[in-house]
């Protein structure tokens, strides 16, 4: 006999609560010796013998009757002969989850762990019963119904199983379930059941809220017996956060690890960049080792670059390659805005007659779009005109976005500068009235001034400003520049996933020394190209994830998604940018809007499940928050384990019946006078 609520056996307890009563409310009473009735003891004791057993048929009623409600609630089920004498169930509606979450794919023995969860399926299938409800749902990150039908039968579950795969996503266990108990829940039929066939990975299962089965439900774990042996994931490959250009060698940083816990892994490591090799290092690692290598290659051309980082094809093929993507541009696009008075800023960017390293375009503050935006890498905020009074939210949106922004603090743009900043400074104009403030040579390192030499530092110290920007409240730590005075000249501060860059002087030559000094062109240079720390690596995008892609939408957008497949509707996500899927292949997206591409590498999720770390039936059911559930091994047949549990009788209506009748009895009993009236003796 097993129970299908075993937590309500504790209420068995109750069936002492008459033999309690009848122990406590027992009197003895006192014998009083009385002449007159001598001859009457004889007779007494033998009525007091039929009360005393009438007392005890009450008692053994009594707590027969709460012993089988109390069995009732905990829902015996009986198999066996036994069983045979009690009506068979209903019509069933059954719901079978099947993983395909990428771990799923492991090779074994006969196929993969998938292969064998569908087989399962079909058993599943074959043993049901001609007024039976079958569904079969795939389910990883999400869910997806692929078969409904009343009257199932093997053909049609196997046609529709023959064209299932496993994805490249992880698991939500916990949703499944609660989507399968969901469709129970909406069934006519009461008898139902949930069959759950995973390899039942311990990431597959966040958070600690239990989950409710509808009544009357019986639920089946099938946990797929996955093969041993070692496997070796390439988890993470991570390129240079700056803009790349062509002739500079890229650093690319790899992350692989072996999930085997016992045994080491000894494997080639190869890169190819556009279909050619270029990089193959042998690799050592012990079990659940993981290490970081740092490989680098030249980028000979312009463009988009794609490559991959690969090891040999293990047990489990999805996390053994990944893919990635470069832009490499032959000159850094910089956007230029200003009012009209940059001549020498303008040929400090991209001096006339030299093939510098920056490709200028130039607008007004009036006349720019977030399409010019969308195809720069830099902007630099330069003299004249009056930004408007959104202006600083709109380029503070774009450093965020990975962009930088550089700002030449001239006069009227001080509240547009202090808008702009992280640090909530305050900046006003200031004039030194005939006289002048000099630069402090400075004292620290920063890539900013990685160029200079110790001389120039020096002759930098002897630069004279007759008008700045007085900035307050910038940490003195952040200034790259300062005068001599102490207030800051030039720094720079992260916003998000970019930079802002700021100089607290116009670049006009009534401003002091600087501009026409020879420390002018490559200060305002290093300000527009160098590296000012290390910048978030690029990593691509992960399978089923939203892609913030740094083009404006406007006009129309041609979007491929891995595997070719064609995507219509992007998201602005403000100006310069939309969001669109990544979609659930590898491989690489591909975004064209207005002239301008933009692509990146599409990989799964590594982390979710490739430590195939495994629960058992009964660790599972745990985390479910299961009360009664039947374990049965996929790759060992469950049709054993699901008959016995179909054959099985539950009991408790009939419990319920009978402790009725046991109190009617009890009634009956209970008002039974015998003897003529005799009375009972407490």
């Amino acid at each position: 006999m097993n129970f299908l609520n075993p937590a309500f056996l504790f209420a068995l307890t109750a069936s002492a609560v008459p033999l309690l009563i009848h122990l406590l409310s027992r009197r003895r009473a006192r014998e009083v010796p009385f002449s007159s009735l001598r001859f009457l003891v004889r007779s007494d004791r033998k009525s007091m013998r039929r009360i005393n057993l009438r007392r005890l048929i009450l008692l053994a009623l009594r707590t027969a009757a709460i012993a089988l409600v109390a069995l009732a609630f905990a829902r015996p089920v009986i198999t066996g002969r036994t069983a045979s004498l009690f009506p068979g169930m209903e019509p069933k509606s059954v719901v079978v989850m099947i993983d395909r979450s990428y771990s799923m794919g492991l090779r074994g023995g006969e196929g993969n762990a998938f292969d064998v969860a569908t087989a399962a399926a079909l058993d599943i299938a074959e043993g049901l019963e001609e007024d039976d409800e079958l569904t079969l749902v795939l389910f990883d990150e999400g869910v997806e119904e692929i078969f409904s039908a009343e009257r199932p039968g093997r053909a049609a579950a196997a046609g529709v199983l023959a064209a299932a795969e496993p994805s490249l996503k992880g698991t939500d266990l916990r949703a499944a379930a609660g989507h399968g108990f969901g469709l129970l829940s909406r069934s006519r039929r009461t008898a139902r059941e949930l069959f759950i066939i995973s390899d039942f990975q311990r990431t597959g299962i966040a958070g600690a809220k239990e989950i409710e089965a509808p009544e009357r439900t019986r639920v089946f774990l099938v946990p797929v017996t996955p093969a041993s042996g070692p496997n070796v994931a390439v988890e993470r490959v991570i390129l240079p956060g700056s803009a790349l250009h062509r002739g500079e060698a890229a650093a690319m940083r790899v992350f692989v690890r072996n999930t085997s816990p016992d045994r080491p892994a000894g494997f080639p490591l190869r890169v190819d960049l556009d279909g050619r090799r270029i990089i193959e290092k042998e690799i050592e690692l012990p079990p659940g080792g993981a290490a970081e290598y740092t490989f680098e290659f030249d980028l000979g051309h312009t463009g988009w670059i794609r490559g991959s980082v690969s090891c040999r094809e293990d047990m489990l093929s999805a996390d053994d390659t990944r893919l990635f993507s470069v832009l490499v541009r032959e000159k850094t696009p910089v956007l230029l805005i200003s009012g009209g008075d940059a001549f020498y800023l303008g040929q400090a960017l991209a001096p006339e007659g030299a093939d510098g390293d920056i490709d200028l375009g130039e607008a007004g503050w009036s006349g720019y779009t977030t399409a010019d935006l969308a195809g720069a890498d830099v902007v630099v905020a330069g003299p004249g005109g009056r930004p408007r009074s959104g202006d600083a939210a709109l380029l503070r949106r774009y450093a965020e976005g990975g962009g930088r922004v550089v700002v030449f603090i001239s006069p009227g743009m001080e509240r547009f500068a202090a808008d702009l900043s992280t640090y909530g400074i305050t900046v006003t104009a200031r004039e030194t009235g005939g006289g002048f403030v000099e630069l402090e040579r400075p004292g620290g390192e920063s890539p900013l001034l990685s160029i200079f030499s110790g001389g120039d530092l020096d002759g930098t110290a002897g630069l004279r400003f007759v008008r700045t920007a007085r900035v307050v409240g910038l940490p003195p730590a952040v200034a790259v520049l300062s005068f001599s005075d102490g207030l800051p000249f030039v720094w720079a501060e992260r916003a998000g996933e970019g930079e802002i860059v700021f100089a607290a002087a116009s670049p006009l030559p009534e401003s002091g020394d600087l501009v026409l000094s020879p420390w002018f062109l490559p200060l305002v240079q290093q300000m527009v190209l160098a590296p000012l720390d290390v910048l978030p690596g690029r990593e691509g995008a992960l399978i089923g994830a939203s892609v913030p892609v740094p083009l404006a939408g406007e006009g129309g957008c041609s979007i491929l998604l891995p595997g070719g497949a064609e995507y219509i509707d992007p998201i602005p996500a403000g100006p310069g940018r939309i969001v669109v899927p990544a979609g659930d292949r590898q491989g690489y997206l591909t975004v064209a809007c207005g002239g301008e591409e933009w692509q990146t590498a599409v990989n799964p999720d590594c982390r979710l499940e490739s430590s195939l770390d495994y629960m058992t039936a009964d660790e599972a059911a745990d985390s479910f928050g299961f009360e009664s559930y039947a374990a049965a091994r996929a790759d060992a047949g469950i049709s054993g384990t699901v008959k016995e549990a179909r054959e099985g009788r539950e009991i408790a209506d009939a419990l319920i019946i009978a402790a009725a009748l046991l109190l009617v009895a009890e009634l009956a009993v209970a008002q039974r006078r015998g003897g003529g009236g005799e009375g009972e003796r407490s």
